[in-house]
């Protein structure tokens, strides 16, 4: 695994991890992700933020998620947050670094990036496109 970029460093050092009572939306860039939803968006349920917490029955522990997805999606990428039963991931080296993208589980195994949609080119990015809809 790659060094954390310091957005989301900073982004868990201050806040620590995000569950959020209010359904949060964020939209993914990838157009193939319309024949999962036809409004090209997603939600998000949590941020993991506890980066020390190696419980591996922690559904928020970012080691424990690292941990489950071991072998499930690209070595160069890690589980950032939740997104019903898929997550958001980040990429932690190669051409796509720092780039955030959605792992469908349903469409599992991922086989040449089938089950991989590009939500944003950077976390800040990412966090700025995020909208709570009330």
């Amino acid at each position: 695994m790659g060094p954390l970029p310091i957005v989301y460093r900073e982004l868990v050092s201050n806040f620590g991890g995000a569950v959020f009572d209010k359904e949060v939306v964020f939209s993914v860039m990838d157009h193939r992700f319309r024949r999962i939803s036809p409004t090209g968006t997603a939600t998000i349920d949590c941020i993991y933020g506890d980066v020390y917490n190696n419980d591996p029955w922690d559904p928020s522990s970012l080691q424990a998620n690292i941990e489950w997805m071991k072998g499930r999606m690209p070595d160069t990428m890690i589980p950032i947050a939740a997104s019903t039963q898929d997550h958001v991931c980040l990429c932690l080296r190669g051409e796509d670094r720092n780039a955030l993208f959605y792992w469908d589980r349903v469409e599992e195994p991922t086989v040449n990036g089938n089950n991989i949609y590009r939500i944003a080119n950077s976390l800040s990015e990412f966090i700025l496109g995020l909208t709570c809809e009330v």
